[in-house]
This record gives structure tokens, C-alpha cells and sequence, in this order.
């Protein structure tokens, strides 16, 4: 999956959300969901720490599968953090896992939108804010 995604980046596509086929919550009939597009970046030291240091927080990233604004929050922290560390609530309904209600119960205002230390940070946010809003030292690790 991701040597298909990273060719199509190469050739300049957009990033493919993936259907899946799901059984719903309240009865046994399937139905087909969306999976957000394949990470394709490396994560590198720097993401992984401040990955590992959001997952120690709680921070939590609300989004859905079709948003590129959470597409490319994912991206720059890398397929290793975005996979493995990054605690990732989708809020579509249509979105395979879907926390919809979650969503709406604590407000999300846009995708995506950062939980940290209990309050709402919306929107994209680079290396450095996120290091700032959770108390994280980026210049620490090289």
C-alpha cells in the first residue's frame, strides 16, 4: 500500500482515501467505510520524540478520512508517529472507526482540530506549536 501511495505522489495524484467494508454497529450488515490515505513521509527522530510525548499527554488529533489539512498534519510527523504513536479520532461518519458522537460532544470545530492538556487547538500546526502547546523541548533532540 504504501509503495502504490508514494508512486502516486511521485506522479503528482492526489492521496486516495481506501474503502473498506465494515460490519455496522447495531446489526451484522456490511457496509462500506473510508480509511484516510496512506502516510507516506518518514518520521525522523525529532517527530518520534515529540510523537512519544504527545501519546505521554493524552493529545489527542481529531479529523476525518477526506481532510488534507489532516492529511499533511500526518505527513509531517511522519508514517512511524502517524501509525504507531499519534491517537487519531476520526469524526466522520463515514469514516471507518468513526467517533462521531465523541466529536460532537467535545465541540471539535474543524479538522483538524488538537486535544492537549484538555483543551481545543483547531487547525493544522507545525512542529513548533505543537512542541509549545504541549510543553515539549524540539531543540532537545537532533
Amino acid at each position: 500500500e504504501i509503495r502504490r501511495a508514494k508512486e502516486g505522489e511521485e506522479k503528482g495524484d492526489e492521496p486516495l482515501t481506501r474503502p473498506v467494508r465494515l460490519k455496522e454497529e447495531q446489526s451484522d450488515k456490511l457496509q462500506t467505510y473510508f480509511l484516510p490515505p496512506v502516510v507516506t513521509k518518514d518520521s525522523t527522530a525529532q517527530t518520534i520524540a515529540l510523537g512519544k510525548h504527545l501519546q505521554s499527554v493524552g493529545a489527542v488529533m481529531y479529523g476525518a478520512y477526506w481532510c488534507s489539512h489532516c492529511y499533511n498534519q500526518k505527513q509531517l510527523l511522519g508514517r512511524q508517529v502517524a501509525d504507531e504513536t499519534l491517537k487519531y479520532v476520526e469524526c466522520d461518519k463515514k469514516g471507518a472507526y468513526s467517533k462521531r458522537d465523541m466529536c460532537k460532544e467535545k465541540k471539535v470545530p474543524g479538522f483538524p482540530t488538537w486535544e492537549i492538556n484538555g483543551e481545543l487547538f483547531p487547525g493544522e500546526k507545525s512542529l513548533e506549536e505543537l512542541a509549545k502547546i504541549s510543553g515539549f523541548d524540539l531543540s532537545s533532540v537532533k
